[in-house]
């Protein structure tokens, strides 16, 4: 049981770490991630604070799981509103806290922001990140939400 990490803001020498987090991530949906686009858009969340922040997991070193969140203004909510972007914590170190660890200092970091409401992305009902969230607080809001895409995603670049 891993439960001896430790949660901490990213830098930006984290991004080689980082890019190899979210390509474990995106393989999970059956999607290639371009290591370029990966570090480019990591690069320009980091020197960018206002869109948002990163945080990891680490034991020993090794980075196991990292939160993005970025941030918007919300007309409904009259401030600015978090989305969780990514969440992705290793497929070994799972269900030992770093998971909701995360989404806690993620929370946190938010509300430091003046965020109003915190979103996150998920599967259907039966997506096993679901339970995480749903012990985080998160619940269906009644609105689905829909997306038209300008450019294209960083896994199809």
């Amino acid at each position: 049981m891993t439960t001896n990490f430790v949660i901490r803001p990213a830098t930006t020498a984290d991004v080689p770490a980082l890019v190899a987090l979210m390509t474990d991530f995106y393989a999970e949906s059956g999607f290639v991630l371009p290591l370029v686009a990966a570090t480019r858009t990591f690069t320009t969340l980091f020197g960018t604070p206002e869109f948002g922040a990163v945080w990891v997991a680490e034991v020993s070193g090794r980075l196991i799981g990292h939160v993005v969140l970025t941030l918007a203004f919300s007309m409904e909510y009259g401030g600015p509103r978090g989305f969780i972007d990514d969440l992705f914590v290793c497929p070994a170190a799972r269900r030992q806290g770093a998971g909701a660890a995360l989404l806690a200092v993620a929370r946190a970091g938010a509300l430091a922001r003046g965020a109003r409401a915190l979103c996150v992305e998920t599967g259907g009902a039966d997506h096993p990140a679901r339970s995480l969230y749903a012990r985080a607080g998160y619940a269906e809001s009644g609105r689905t939400f829909l997306t038209q895409v300008l450019a294209a995603p960083v896994h199809a670049v």
